[in-house]
């Protein structure tokens, strides 16, 4: 989702239940435009995206927050722990993902 100039939302997953732990994976493919989402090795979201992701001092990535609606300044906060976050120079192929799956 676009919400202005400055934010785009992508990788957003479907309700996971409480007390368990997840593997997701989020890839950003800047030359073919498209973001992914894996849960556990699996692919839950494609999707393609305008523009590019350039963080800076005043936009930031956000992880574990959302923006609720445009204009209202409510913000959701995840509330669970995350561990063996990692960021990679590359976009992730499906079997890296699995890969990486696998060795956790």
């Amino acid at each position: 989702n676009d919400n202005g100039d400055r934010e785009k939302r992508v990788g957003e997953t479907p309700a996971l239940s409480l007390n368990a732990w997840y593997h997701l994976v989020f890839a950003y493919d800047g030359t073919n435009k498209t973001a992914k989402t894996y849960i556990d090795s699996q692919l839950v979201d494609s999707q393609a995206v305008v523009g590019t992701i350039n963080p800076t001092y005043f936009c930031p990535i956000k992880i574990g927050y959302k923006y609720e609606a445009a204009g209202s300044n409510q913000w959701s906060f995840w509330d669970g722990s995350l561990d063996d976050f990692r960021f990679y120079s590359k976009p992730l192929s499906a079997k890296e993902v699995q890969a990486i799956f696998k060795e956790d």
